[in-house]
Parts: C-alpha cells; sequence; structure tokens
C-alpha cells in the first residue's frame, strides 16, 4: 500500500532553483516575525511617550529607505517575492526600532539578529543579479540594509535612553555618569557615544555646561588613588607611573603597531595594483577596494591610538599635580644654609613649576612616545620591504641614515641641555616674583623697586636667551629630520642605477611609497627620544620633590580635658639637606593646655614663640621628651593671606552678617579709606 508523505521541492536537487527565493524569502521573514512577536510581548515601561534622538532618526531613515530601495527592486528587477519579503521585514524593524526610541527601551536582542538577516538576504540576492540594473538596485539595496544592520546591531543606543532632556537625547541613570562609560565596543570604535554632543553642537554653539561628564576612570581622586597605590609597592616614580597608567597606554600603542602595518601594506597593494592594471580589471577592483578597506581600518586605529595616548597624558597630569600638591601641604621647611639657601627659598616657585610646567610637559610628550617603538618596527619592515624592491642597494639609504644618526643625537642632546638651563632661569625668576610680591609692602618702604626690576630683568633676559637657544635646536633638529628621508631616497635611486638595475614604473612608485613611509619615523624617532628625555627629566624633578622630608606625625591620643601636652620637650630647628641637625630651640618644656581654654604665649623677639608652634605642627625636631595633640589643629601663620572668597567673606571669616557690628569693625580697622581705593 501505498503510504502518503510529504514532498518539500528543496529535497531533491534537480528543485533547488526553483527553492532559493524561497529561502531568501524566509530569510529576511521569519527573524522579522520573531523579532515582531518578541516586541509585542515584551514589557513596556510606564512612562509617557518620549521624543527620538538623532541617532534613532537616522536609523528610521534607514529603514524607510531600505523599504524603498527593496520595493523599487521587486517591481524593476528579479525575485519579486523575496524582495517584497525583506522589504516588508525592513519595514516592520524600522517600527520596532521606532518604538523602542519613544518607549525608552534598549536594543533587542531579535531586532539586531533580524537585521543582520535582512542584509544577509540583500547580499544574497547582490551575488545572484546578473542584469545591469538589478545589479545596482540590489548593490544600493544591500548598502542601505546592510548600514541599518550596523546602526542598529552595533553602535549601542541604550546608553543614552533612559531619562529625556529637553533636546530629546536619552541621559543615563545617574547624572554624573558619561555615555562613554556604556558605550559598546563599535560605539567606542567610531566614537558614536559623542552622537547627541555632536548634534547639539551643530544646532547650537557648544557651553560648558553641555559637555558630557568625565567617566569614571578619568575622575581626579580615582586617578590619583590609583598612583597612590602604586607608590606603596613600586616606591620608584617612574616604575609607579607605568603600572598605574601603562597598560591603558600599551593598548594604544598595540592600535599603533597594526595601524603602522596597515601604512606598510599600502606600498605592497600598490604594487601590485600597477603590475595588474591594464591586464586583469578585475583582480584591479578587488586590490582598489582592499586598499579602501585597508584606509578606513588605519583610520579607526589611528583615531584610538590618539584617544587613549591622549588620554593617558591627562591622567598623568591629573595623578602629578594631586601628588605634588598633597606633597607640598605636608613638605618641612629646611634650615637654609650657604649650600642650601636658594633650594629652600625657592620651593613655592618650584611647587608652581612642578605643578604647571612638569605636570604639562608630562601629559604633552605622551602622544608621541610610543613612536619609539613604532618607528623602529616601521623602520625595520620598511628597509625590508625595500630590500625586496631595490636589492642591495636600499642598504645605500641605511647607510646614510647611519650617518645622519650621530648627528640627530647630538641634537637631541643639546635640546635637552637648553631646557634644563631655560628651567633652571625660569625657577629662579618665578622665586624672585614670588618673594616680591609677598614682600611688597617692604619693597615699598625701602625703594627697592628699580633694584629689584633690574634683577628681574636680568632673569628675563637670561631666560628668553636660554629659551632662543632652545627653539633654535629644535628648529635646526625640524629642518636636519625633514632633509634625510630626501636624502636617503636620492642616495638609494643612484646605488641602484649605478650597479646596472634599471627603475620601472611599478618598482619606482612602490619605492617612493615605502619612503614616504619610511619619512614618518626617521622624523619622529628622535623626537619622540627627546620628549622622553624631557618626561623623565620632569619625572625626576616631581620625585626628588615627593621625596623631600615631611613634618613629624606628632602622637594623637584622646583626653577628656586635655588639648596638647608637653612633657620634658627637647626642641631643634630643622635640619638641612645635608642631614645635619639644625641648632637647639627650646629645652626641658613641660606644660598641658586644657580644651576650650584660651592660650597665649608671651616673650620677646626670638625667645622661640613660633618654633613652638612649628613644633606642634610637626615642622620642628623633638630630641627627646613627649609632645603630643588630641584632636586636630588650625593654624594661621604670621605672614599675610586672603580666602578666595569676597572682601565681606574675608572679613566675616564664617560668621553671620551682622550689618552693624560689621561696620564698626570696619572703622575700628580704619578700612574705609581702603576700600574707596579699591572701588
Amino acid at each position: 500500500m501505498h503510504q502518503p508523505h510529504l514532498s518539500f521541492a528543496f529535497l531533491h536537487s534537480h528543485d533547488v532553483k526553483e527553492a532559493i527565493p524561497t529561502l531568501r524569502a524566509l530569510l529576511a521573514l521569519l527573524p522579522a516575525l520573531v523579532a515582531l512577536a518578541y516586541g509585542i510581548v515584551r514589557p513596556k515601561p510606564q512612562t509617557p511617550p518620549r521624543r527620538a534622538g538623532a541617532l534613532d532618526k537616522w536609523r528610521s531613515a534607514l529603514a524607510s529607505l531600505a523599504v524603498v530601495l527593496l520595493v523599487a527592486r521587486s517591481v524593476v528587477g528579479k525575485g519579486q517575492v523575496a524582495a517584497l519579503t525583506a522589504a516588508g521585514a525592513a519595514g516592520v524593524l524600522g517600527l520596532l526600532a521606532n518604538e523602542e526610541a519613544v518607549l525608552g527601551l534598549g536594543e533587542a536582542w531579535p531586532t539586531r539578529m533580524a537585521w543582520l538577516c535582512v542584509a544577509g538576504a540583500s547580499g544574497w540576492d547582490l551575488a545572484r543579479s546578473h542584469d545591469t540594473v538589478d545589479k545596482w538596485l540590489s548593490a544600493i539595496a544591500f548598502t542601505i540594509t546592510a548600514s541599518s544592520a550596523i546602526a542598529y546591531a552595533l553602535f549601542n543606543a541604550a546608553a543614552r535612553r533612559k531619562p529625556i532632556n529637553e533636546e530629546g537625547y536619552a541621559l543615563l541613570e545617574e547624572e554624573d555618569e558619561s555615555p562613554e562609560d556604556a558605550a559598546g565596543p563599535a560605539s567606542t570604535g567610531v566614537f558614536a557615544w559623542m552622537s547627541p554632543l555632536l548634534a547639539k553642537g551643530y544646532a547650537r554653539p557648544l557651553e560648558a555646561r553641555d559637555l558630557f561628564p568625565l567617566i569614571r576612570e578619568d575622575d581626579p581622586d580615582a586617578v590619583a588613588s590609583r598612583l597612590r597605590h602604586s607608590l606603596q609597592s613600586k616606591p620608584k616614580l617612574v616604575k609607579a607611573l607605568i603600572a598605574a597608567f601603562g597598560p591603558h597606554f600599551f593598548v594604544g600603542g598595540l592600535y599603533k603597531l597594526v595601524y603602522d602595518s596597515t601604512q606598510l601594506l599600502v606600498p605592497v597593494l600598490l604594487n601590485r595594483f600597477l603590475k595588474v592594471l591594464g591586464k586583469n580589471d578585475t583582480q584591479a577592483y578587488k586590490i582598489a577596494g582592499l586598499m579602501v578597506a585597508n584606509a578606513i581600518l588605519a583610520t579607526l586605529l589611528l583615531h584610538q591610538y590618539f584617544q587613549r595616548t591622549y588620554r593617558t597624558g591627562m591622567r598623568l597630569k591629573s595623578a602629578a599635580i594631586s601628588l605634588v600638591f598633597d606633597k607640598a601641604l605636608v613638605a618641612r621647611r629646611q634650615a637654609e644654609t650657604d649650600e642650601d639657601q636658594e633650594k629652600g627659598a625657592k620651593k613655592q616657585a618650584l611647587v608652581t613649576n612642578l605643578m604647571s610646567v612638569d605636570a604639562q610637559r608630562l601629559q604633552d610628550n605622551m602622544t608621541y612616545m610610543f613612536s619609539i617603538v613604532s618607528g623602529i618596527y616601521q623602520i625595520v619592515v620598511t628597509m625590508y620591504l625595500l630590500y625586496g624592491q631595490l636589492g642591495y642597494a636600499a642598504f645605500g639609504g641605511l647607510g646614510v641614515m647611519l650617518i645622519f644618526l650621530p648627528v640627530t643625537q647630538r641634537i637631541v642632546l643639546l635640546t635637552r641641555d637648553y631646557q634644563k638651563v631655560v628651567l633652571q632661569y625660569k625657577d629662579k625668576r618665578i622665586k624672585l616674583q614670588t618673594e616680591a610680591l609677598g614682600g611688597m609692602k617692604i619693597v615699598k618702604l625701602y625703594g627697592w623697586e628699580d633694584p629689584l626690576g633690574s634683577e628681574l630683568k636680568r632673569l628675563r633676559e637670561k631666560e628668553l636667551s636660554a629659551l632662543w637657544h632652545y627653539k633654535l635646536a629644535g628648529v635646526f633638529s625640524r629642518c636636519v629630520f625633514a632633509v634625510v628621508p630626501t636624502v636617503v631616497a636620492v642616495g638609494t635611486f643612484s646605488l641602484y642605477v649605478l650597479t646596472g638595475h634599471e627603475l620601472t614604473v611599478s618598482r619606482v612608485y612602490t619605492t617612493l611609497a615605502l619612503f614616504n613611509v619610511l619619512r614618518f619615523p626617521l622624523m619622529m624617532v628622535p623626537r619622540a627620544i627627546s620628549s622622553a628625555v624631557e618626561a623623565l627629566l620632569s619625572v625626576d624633578r616631581i620625585a626628588h620633590f615627593l621625596d623631600a622630608p615631611e613634618v613629624s606625625k606628632l602622637p594623637s591620643e584622646s583626653s577628656d580635658d586635655c588639648a596638647l601636652y608637653l612633657d620634658n620637650a627637647h626642641i631643634r630647628w630643622p635640619g638641612t639637606s645635608n642631614n645635619v641637625q639644625g641648632a637647639p630651640l627650646l629645652r626641658r618644656v613641660t606644660a598641658s593646655i586644657k580644651k576650650g581654654s584660651l592660650c597665649a604665649i608671651l616673650g620677646e623677639t626670638g625667645a622661640g614663640k613660633s618654633g613652638l608652634l612649628s613644633a606642634l605642627l610637626g615642622e620642628c625636631d623633638v630630641t627627646s621628651g613627649q609632645l603630643g595633640v588630641f584632636g586636630r589643629i588650625a593654624y594661621c601663620a604670621q605672614s599675610a593671606w586672603i580666602q578666595n572668597a569676597s572682601l565681606r567673606e574675608n572679613i566675616l571669616f564664617g560668621a553671620s552678617y551682622d550689618k552693624k557690628r560689621y561696620q564698626e569693625t570696619i572703622r575700628r580697622c580704619a578700612l574705609r579709606d581702603d576700600f574707596k581705593a579699591l572701588a
């Protein structure tokens, strides 16, 4: 008895061609139906509808264009059923994406996979198209559907889909969170997370409040804490900096090495392209496509490298400023002998330079620091490729480079020496300016304006002279570095021709392309070495300051009635930087001060009143006996200072404003004339 059975056309080899349109239709239709079913049963938030953002509108426009093109292909070209099915699937997916944007939902994985299937079906149609019009329509449809799939499946817009602001862009859950924190790999790769900021900048000029907050890893507290933690295990500052910020920097270095490889691939592809040009058009088009893809990949890699190096430099600067500032608060004052007088007197100028000049130099020099490694890699590979093109004649160019190597090294050393001189004179000038501004009243009373101005002018002229030589050396180095590749090319071609070889078009263009690649590392490696030397010099200056002695930590205990005590304490002035003990200050001091009491220390000039207060701050050495405090200390020095606040707030000093008392205080302090002068 004959048994009935189901028979599907695509199970038989002779009907496979007839089943292909059905398969293409199912490839686009089934995932779209799954995505639609998930969109229907997906929980919806109980929030009012919102406006779509710029990225959402862009996605909707791409989906609409894909529907139009697929419908046009179904009318003009072949495979009407498959094209109409793909058009319907694209329309459904576009509506789902728009609903997600309006409701504030994140991208759904079924919808992502469905978009990829629609793009795959369009690519399948393109591969099987033969008619010219049908092929062009299929190519355009595939481009649009693939763009829609990339825009939806890769770019992470869910990170900006929480609350909605007045411009129509969604924000993150936390106000102090950056969209970069939640950006996906593709969004990070092409900086798509900046789309709201760019759209806002296109609509109107950007303001400071429009900028995104820093990412968590760039928070100054987090950056400084990371370096402090590294210093605990690696006391040397250079190693601590590498341990704290090296991984992020070296990942960028890997991007740079891959980018360099793409640059080295250009001459190879160019050589192949010139050889097949006019002989094999199909192969030429493929190579041209590879060159375009290689250029796009190179652009993505280079921007990732720069983003990471700039970010590393910013972190280095922030961490260095934090550490220098913290150290300045606890650094001990040292006695000034004839040998240490200059070092001790210029502490404030040194701190200013460390926080402004040296920290900034760390940031600036990180951009091309990795060029030392990548440049050597480019030079080695380029010379290998040149040897493949020109044989032993390529070593003529290597000989020219070796001739210029001592010259470039000498220029680097000369530039470093001039930089040291510039920093020395800058330290002296800032130190003198700081002393003059701090003691302006004395300068005016004694009429020291002219000699002080002459000394400042003399230091400034020496600084400018050293700066002129430093910049002149930099200009000369740039000229030498720019001339080297040309001299190398001329020497190499001359040697190749003199050895009896003939230059062909492909060989000449390929060699020139290789020399063009060689130009950048030859110019940047010496500059990168110079930048590394400058950065190490700045690190050494910061490390030397961080190694300075700190104030002594006094024993702090809990007590019900005692604020501080001295028990037979012998106190000395701070020692010098050569570990020489300071002069004796006080001997056998015994005292106990209760909490809440007002205590005044009386004595003639030089009796040790200020020295005793310095001892309570830990800035003097207690050689024997005991000295302890209970609680915290607030210290107001004798030198004039002012809060970073208004004049009224400085007078009130935290007290509530009482107009009658405030006016009486101004009268008793004879400040009315000063107020008139400031008005």
